[in-house]
């Protein structure tokens, strides 16, 4: 599709070159990428600050949150063919399990590592591997003196991965984080303890009381040795959807419970409620994951696992951040959805996304159609 709208994306490798490329791509190279990349986005951040614009801050519960929010999430990609490294996965499948981060704030894949299909969810040194890349591909001028809350589900809850974050505090990086947390039997008799009078209802995304949901915290009633110091503990309990996968403890009490872990002191505005919402923001990684699978890594084109690797570092670094000239894109649309691409494009002059918002080619480009 590229090769064939030269006149929109300029020229394209040839297929050949494309595989020598992959081929010769080693660690050193993928480290020399990863610095370049690094190097280009503090550019492309120093000229959005100048054009007045900046980074733009993450909005949860009606407000802004300071500083940055990179999000950790890993996924599955299924193999239909045989893989170096490719393996079975916790869902019946086969392939590989990647993990993932991009930074709420622009939308941008940050770092990544390709895995076996049978890796562990939950494999701290992997998520340490992940967050000490992201913290490298953010300039200094970020790094230091700015607030970088880090997300991630239930996988990134293993104690080794939260003291790593709090122990880059060490180096001047102002690090805090928000994860998932598994309901284990002390948190099952914590909810059950917990008074009526102490829920509180929980948050929209705008900022307003939400309906049929919760929030509680359970800090001091749940043990929480071996996290990091002044871990605090959250519980959201709500009427499930019809279809949720429920647990035996939900199936009892009739609602579904969600939990997480955070080191935001109530101080800095961290009540139950706003941190709740905040955490919740983190499902945006899905939809990162999903765009990035259509337009790249979703299916790896070589038998052998170092190729793959190149491959990841590529289309799944395909950032939706500033563009080089400081400005921001129109509606994100470096990505523009899956399947946005208008199948009457050599008809009109124009791409759409799936929500109906148009974007101009150039004419030169049109008149190639």
């Amino acid at each position: 599709m590229l090769r064939d709208q030269g006149a929109v994306f300029g020229p394209v490798a040839s297929t050949p070159t494309a595989w020598r490329l992959l081929a010769d791509t080693d660690e050193a190279a993928l480290a020399s990428l990863r610095a370049a990349r690094a190097s280009a986005r503090e550019v492309a951040w120093m000229q959005a600050a100048e054009t007045g614009e900046g980074i733009p801050a993450v909005r949860v519960g009606g407000r802004e949150l300071p500083g940055l929010v990179p999000d950790l999430d890993a996924t599955l990609v299924a193999c239909q063919s045989e893989r170096e490294q490719a393996a079975p996965t916790y869902k019946g499948g086969f392939g590989f399990h990647p993990l993932l981060c991009f930074l709420a704030n622009t939308g941008e894949a940050v770092s990544g590592q390709l895995r076996p299909g049978n890796s562990g969810a939950n494999t701290a040194a992997d998520h340490i591997a992940v967050f000490d890349q992201a913290l490298a591909q953010i300039s200094d001028a970020h790094r230091h003196g700015t607030a970088i809350l880090i997300r991630a589900d239930s996988a990134g809850s293993a104690k080794a991965f939260l003291a790593r974050v709090r122990d880059v505090r060490k180096r001047g990086i102002r690090t805090f984080f928000s994860v998932g947390c598994a309901i284990t039997e002390p948190v099952h008799r914590a909810v059950r303890a917990m008074p009526d009078r102490l829920w509180h209802p929980a948050l929209d995304q705008n900022g307003t009381l939400g309906d049929g949901a919760e929030v509680a915290e359970l800090t001091g009633m749940v043990d929480l040795a071996g996290y990091p110091a002044d871990t605090r503990i959250i519980v959201r309990r709500e009427r499930p959807h019809p279809g949720a996968q429920l647990s035996l403890f939900d199936q009892d009490e009739g609602l579904r419970h969600q939990v997480f872990l955070t080191d935001t002191p109530y101080s800095s505005g961290g009540s139950a409620q706003f941190l709740e919402v905040r955490h919740r923001g983190h499902a945006t990684a899905e939809d990162h994951i999903r765009c990035d699978k259509t337009t790249g890594f979703g299916s790896f084109p070589s038998r052998q696992f170092g190729v793959n690797t190149g491959w990841l570092d590529g289309p799944a670094r395909c950032s939706r951040g500033p563009l080089p000239d400081g400005s921001r894109p129109r509606r994100h649309h470096p990505c523009m959805r899956p399947g946005s691409i208008c199948p009457k494009i050599g008809r009109r002059d124009r791409l759409c996304d799936t929500e109906g918002f148009e974007f101009r080619l150039r004419e030169n480009a049109v008149d190639e159609f």
